[in-house]
């Protein structure tokens, strides 16, 4: 799940490091690999509120969005998705387990682990809910 970044969250590049059309002082996320809105940036506090407008926003590809609406319907669908958002990347036996239940769903993996983290957090919390309603 991604997280509401601060500047605090930025690392200077050196010098040596960048490329030619990054010779300004660069900042990075250390904790997010990825390129995206905010993620380099010249200025950790412009780049945090870039970084964090760009992953709150709620827009999702229409693949996903199709999926996320069976989801609705499916608690199994909903824990595959939270499973394989909390899934590190190359998980052998996760990816081997989803296509043989919901193949569409691990080529959607990029999608699923970018998806905006109150999406998230609503299908995680529909997990736990039916989890702990199962228990009783």
């Amino acid at each position: 799940m991604r997280r509401m970044v601060t500047p605090e969250d930025y690392v200077r590049l050196k010098e040596e490091e960048l490329a030619p059309p990054f010779e300004d002082p660069t900042y990075v996320l250390r904790h997010d690999p990825y390129v995206c809105p905010g993620n380099p940036c010249s200025d950790p506090e412009e780049g945090a509120q870039a970084y964090n407008r760009f992953h709150s926003s709620t827009r999702v590809p229409e693949r996903l969005e199709t999926l996320l609406r069976r989801a609705q319907d499916d608690i199994a669908l909903c824990h595959l998705i939270v499973q394989i958002h909390d899934a590190p990347d190359g998980n052998e036996c996760l990816r081997l387990a989803i296509e043989a239940v919901e193949p569409a769903a691990f080529d959607l993996r990029d999608e699923i682990q970018a998806m905006p983290s109150s999406i998230y957090l609503a299908l995680r919390n529909r997990v736990v809910q039916a989890d702990r309603a199962r228990e009783l």
